[in-house]
């Protein structure tokens, strides 16, 4: 069975994973001021620093949307193979070599594909849509139950 991401399932995945990374920086940001410096955390915003962060915001969401018309991963899941492909980079093993899957437990949350060739093959929990991640669940449950 083959899934592909749709463009929307694409942006809204990066801007997921952008987000709770950029938050992450954020904390590291803010503790290191407060931590390291005598200047107060906050001043006054002009109009300059509004339009730079609206820049930083909607800039990389706008290039998202234009640079991919289409998602940039696929999943298949044939009866004697997994193979996934995101962009250029193709990860393929015959099912023999998987070891099952996980999904991380902190944001932003991925599912992680054990096997014994890659190691581990990971991508955005949100990268596929719930109907879609629902039945690829189903398949990797059927191929672990098959492993244990």
């Amino acid at each position: 069975m083959e899934f592909s991401q749709s463009r929307f399932q694409d942006v809204f995945s990066r801007i997921y994973e952008a987000v709770f990374n950029g938050i992450g920086y954020l904390v590291g940001i803010v503790l290191y001021l407060y931590l390291f410096t005598d200047k107060p955390l906050w001043t006054d915003s002009d109009s300059f620093g509004a339009l730079f962060y609206a820049v930083i915001l909607i800039g990389p969401i706008c290039y998202l949307l234009l640079k991919y018309k289409n998602g940039s991963k696929q999943l298949c899941l044939s009866e004697d193979k997994f193979v996934y492909r995101d962009g250029q980079k193709v990860t393929e093993f015959a099912w023999q070599e998987y070891q099952g899957y996980k999904i991380s437990r902190f944001p932003p949350y991925q599912v992680i594909i054990k096997d014994t060739i890659y190691d581990n093959t990971r991508f955005s929990y949100y990268a596929f849509s719930p109907q879609q991640r629902q039945q690829i669940f189903a398949i990797l449950d059927t191929k672990s139950q098959a492993v244990n």
